[in-house]
């Protein structure tokens, strides 16, 4: 049997995932095993990056999804021998950081320039295998065959917590109990579930119920470390004239919030790196909808949700997974969000809708720079709106820079004007959201003046890009682009993770 052909059996194994992390893990742990050794702690330092482990392990479960439903064989050979490149290079990193260590060890904390050489050799060839690995698994998931939609009876699922009785997170979503049976001859299972519910508008009940079917299909084949909930199944709900999506609730020990809880309910700002942290799970959220052939148009604080404990007032080692997918179907049935100014805020510009319909096809550009807006958000720990009572209200730092804007002043001009005690709320927040371009133009005014000065530069520049992200001369993707899944997603890779990679690798 030829190479590829044992690593396609390899890939398809159901340890293989654990098995290549293992290679991973054991780099790590002789990482730390060099604390004295500056030359092998930064060489290795990539290895300590959870978030590169994490992306690793989403690339590999969905490599083993991908194998195993890839109806021709050059795929899955093709697959196999850019799977073997990298792989081998893991292997030989490990052999060469033990020389490299025994070496040191010999000799007074030195190493021959040729093993010195060889393992950054190494390092830099894996980062490039790895790259083409990630970018073969992309192009190759359009031609993955979509999972079976998991669609149940009523009477197969029962919420044993009602909606009535259970708080909502976030609009449509909710935390339940659920009793259902995977399969005939099984016993019902119990488990604490989140429960999305999407409405459904009479008029393209039709549409919707094929878009919901779509949007399942898509969701099950989610990764558990997607920072996008695990879909267990989804039901009509006839009485509520509503379909259900059932997801498995993460880290059933801790409580969710959405962010727009947490900034509002009084808990203190966390670190810059839990901020940080957190910056790059909404950008792994939305590369990793990408990849499931998703945009979710409707990026915001409330349906971004962060596991945390319900005891402790800070916001410690959160974990941050993506919900509210309210427009599974065509564009003609769109809902709208519960926040109309919120939504103007966090919405691309082009994308206004107007009546029924957008003036323009939807695509990713547009969730990167509703990305941007609540990067910025977290960065200065601040909704753009604001609930009042039953008002909204923008934030201060918004009404200074769009005045400053309107006025050709500088941020280096002073104002101390708050309208945010303005009776006329409604109208002040109309004056300011209804030209799309000076929306933008003020985010990118805060995020060069709060952001840089709250996070540093590189987040500052990194939300720049997100907000200007189409922009038609300095813009990451032009129309042309867009059409290509594996190069939007290297230049996603290139130009968002590779920033936060550097910049998790210092704090």
């Amino acid at each position: 049997m030829t190479d590829p052909a044992i690593h396609a059996l390899a890939i398809s194994a159901p340890e293989f995932v654990e098995r290549v992390l293992g290679d991973w893990d054991n780099i790590d742990h002789r990482r730390k095993g060099y604390n004295n050794s500056t030359f092998l702690a930064n060489e290795l330092k990539l290895f300590g990056l959870p978030e590169r482990r994490n992306m690793l392990k989403a690339d590999l479960e969905l490599a083993r999804v991908i194998s195993q439903d890839l109806k021709e064989e050059k795929f899955k050979l093709e697959l196999a021998d850019c799977f073997k490149g990298f792989i081998d290079v893991l292997k030989a990193i490990s052999h060469v950081a033990d020389t490299v260590y025994e070496e040191m060890g010999r000799n007074c904390e030195s190493c021959t320039p040729k093993a010195n050489n060889q393992l950054k050799d190494l390092i830099a060839s894996f980062e490039e295998k790895s790259a083409a690995f990630h970018q073969m698994i992309f192009s190759l998931a359009a031609n993955v065959k979509e999972t079976s939609a998991c669609l149940v009876a009523s009477k197969d699922l029962r919420l044993i917590d009602q909606p009535t009785k259970s708080p909502t997170i976030s609009g449509r979503t909710y935390p339940a109990k659920a009793s259902y049976t995977q399969s005939e001859n099984d016993l019902p299972t119990e488990e604490d579930v989140l429960v999305e519910k999407i409405y459904t508008v009479i008029k393209y009940k039709k549409d919707m119920a094929a878009g919901c079917q779509t949007l399942a299909s898509k969701l099950m084949l989610a990764g558990p470390n997607w920072n996008i909930p695990r879909l267990i199944c989804y039901r009509n709900d006839e009485k509520t004239n509503c379909m259900d999506f059932i997801f498995k609730y993460p880290h059933p020990e801790l409580k969710l919030l959405s962010l727009h809880q947490l900034y509002t309910n009084g808990r203190p700002e966390p670190t810059l790196n839990i901020r940080l942290k957190l910056c790059y799970q909404i950008a792994a959220a939305v590369l990793q909808a990408y990849v499931l052939g998703l945009t979710h148009k409707h990026i915001q604080p409330q349906n971004l949700l962060v596991s945390t404990r319900e005891d402790n007032i800070c916001v410690e080692q959160a974990s941050l997974i993506l919900t509210g997918w309210l427009n599974p179907c065509s564009s003609e049935c769109q809902q709208k969000s519960e926040s109309a100014f919120s939504e103007l805020i966090h919405q691309y510009p082009n994308y206004r809708c107007r009546g029924d319909t957008p003036n323009v096809d939807y695509n990713i550009g547009y969730d990167i720079y509703s990305m941007g807006v609540c990067m910025l958000e977290l960065l200065t720990w601040e909704l753009l709106v604001r609930p009042v009572g039953t008002e909204e209200v923008l934030s201060a730092a918004y009404q200074r820079e769009f005045e400053r804007q309107e006025n050709g002043q500088t941020s280096d001009t002073p104002s101390n004007n708050d309208l945010s005690d303005d009776k006329n709320h409604e109208s002040l927040i109309q004056r300011y959201t209804k030209d799309s371009e000076k929306v933008k133009n003020t985010l990118i005014a805060i995020t060069e003046t709060e952001v840089r000065k709250r996070a540093g530069d590189n987040m500052a520049d990194l939300i720049c890009r997100c907000l200007n992200c189409l922009d038609p001369k300095t813009g990451l993707y032009d129309v042309d682009t867009l059409q290509q899944k594996s190069i939007v997603v290297q230049i996603f890779r290139d130009e968002i993770f590779q920033r936060f990679n550097r910049l998790l690798s210092v704090i």
